[in-house]
């Protein structure tokens, strides 16, 4: 229960840092001067094709890494989320890409690998909901959060 209640507050973390991330940039477009209102604008048609997500790691072991208001551009996918954070964060993973629709298994972050005795795999949740496709397959929209678990299978 414990464990829920963790959960259940980092996700309103979440969802309370995308919203005032929000209202922080909307606050900012509709400042009056019309020099910074230009540049705002030219920055937002630059930023046009960015996304902004949010990431969780759960290692199932008490660490929980979160990652908040990430920018990604058109066309990325959750495994290139994970992919982009984990280097940038310089936190040591791996994986094999098997190309085409089965695309990248990831196989460990930080040193905590899959585990076939145990049935314990990465596994991903989008938008709150057990992944239906590979991760390298599923395209990200501004606003989705993608949370990987390191848990017994799911099928």
């Amino acid at each position: 229960m414990k464990i829920f209640a963790k959960i259940l507050i980092l996700i309103t973390v979440f969802f309370f840092g995308y919203y005032y991330g929000q209202l922080t940039t909307k606050n900012l477009v509709q400042d009056n001067n019309p020099i910074e209102n230009k540049i705002q604008k030219d920055q937002g048609n630059l930023e046009e094709n960015k996304k902004t997500v949010s990431l969780m790691i759960d290692f199932h072991n008490g660490e929980l890494s979160v990652f908040n208001d990430i920018g990604l551009t058109e066309g990325s996918s959750v495994f290139d989320l994970l992919k982009t954070t984990l280097e940038r964060e310089e936190i040591d993973f791996k994986y094999k890409d098997y190309g085409g629709e089965m695309g990248a298994l990831l196989e460990s972050i930080n040193g905590v690998e899959n585990n076939m005795e145990d049935g314990k795999y990465w596994q991903y949740w989008f938008n709150n909901e057990y992944a239906k496709v590979g991760a390298s397959m599923q395209e990200l929209k501004s606003g989705d959060v993608i949370e990987w678990k390191y848990i017994k299978g799911q099928f």
